[in-house]
């Protein structure tokens, strides 16, 4: 289980690498305007906080596994929908339409979403799988080994700038798919006999 969610934190930094590349695509690529991106971002915000409405009850109910599961389902949809989107409206003045404009911010309503729920789960998982004597230990070793992964955005600006968007999007979409599999994977501890 330890090691199932070591992986599974790992992926979700790779996909976690495209939510700072979502606003200047939407920006520069899709033809959004700087106040447009801006209410996009405060879409993102406000999902986190109202999303603990959501995963605070179902963590508490079912435990952490269904808030892994559903934040992975969850986090492989934007980067397909932007990209979609991209391929058919080709940065034609795509801020005139109220369709875009909606599908644009379903995608950061869903990536608050996705990090809320990973933020409260990930913590309150950990508590729970490591033994009490050792959850120094358990906790100081899963941050150590992750911690490089945290700076994944830096990893995404040298992708844009080598490659575009799209391949950025696509390996964030692959490492969602993976964190999916991977979480499906998990052992509720809650349900664990001892």
């Amino acid at each position: 289980d330890y090691r199932a969610f070591l992986w599974m934190r790992i992926f979700y930094q790779l996909t976690a690498m495209c939510f700072p590349f979502y606003a200047t695509f939407a920006y520069v690529q899709l033809g959004f305007t700087q106040a447009t991106v801006g209410l996009f971002v405060s879409i993102w915000l406000g999902a986190g906080v109202l999303s603990n409405l959501l995963w605070g009850p179902m963590l508490d109910r079912r435990g952490h596994r269904i808030v892994f599961v559903w934040t992975a389902v969850i986090s492989v949809v934007p980067p397909v929908v932007i990209l979609l989107l991209s391929m058919f409206h080709g940065g034609d003045d795509v801020n005139a339409t109220l369709g875009a404009f909606l599908i644009v911010a379903l995608t950061f309503l869903m990536n608050g979403f996705v990090r809320a729920g990973r933020f409260i789960a990930n913590h309150a998982y950990l508590l729970e799988v490591a033994p009490k004597k050792r959850r120094p230990l358990y906790i100081g070793f899963m941050n150590t080994m992750t911690f490089p992964f945290m700076l994944s955005p830096i990893l995404g600006g040298v992708i844009v700038g080598l490659f575009g968007y799209g391949t950025l999007f696509v390996i964030g979409f692959l490492a969602a798919i993976a964190n999916w599999v991977v979480s499906a994977r998990l052992v509720e501890p809650r349900h664990k006999v001892h």
